[in-house]
């Protein structure tokens, strides 16, 4: 059964704290899918597709880093740095591709 949340605030300031005590229970992988979802909102109206997104900051960053944060220390998944890309975790980097496409 799925919960829904609803929050009366009374200030900006109690929003506030109500969105990061939320986001903080939610945990790093449904703040990731939340943003995931609004990105790909904005593209489909846009009438964009995810590749034209990533094809898009390729052609404006030199160097990229992917990490996974959900432990106490961040974890170097993948890196891209002077026209090569290295990857130190396959395993976790094969798994982000088949659920967002390629690089």
């Amino acid at each position: 059964m799925r919960k829904i949340w609803v929050h009366r605030a009374k200030s900006f300031a109690d929003a506030e704290r109500f969105d990061a005590w939320f986001w903080r229970r939610a945990g790093a992988a449904a703040r990731f899918e939340a943003a995931w979802s609004m990105v790909s909102d904005f593209l489909k109206m846009r009438g964009k597709s995810r590749a034209q997104l990533r094809n898009h900051y390729r052609t404006i960053v030199d160097s990229w880093m992917l990490f996974d944060n959900s432990g106490s220390v961040p974890h170097l998944i993948a890196e891209h740095q002077l026209g090569e890309t290295r990857i130190v975790d396959e395993n976790l980097y094969s798994r982000i591709l088949q659920l967002g496409g390629k690089p």
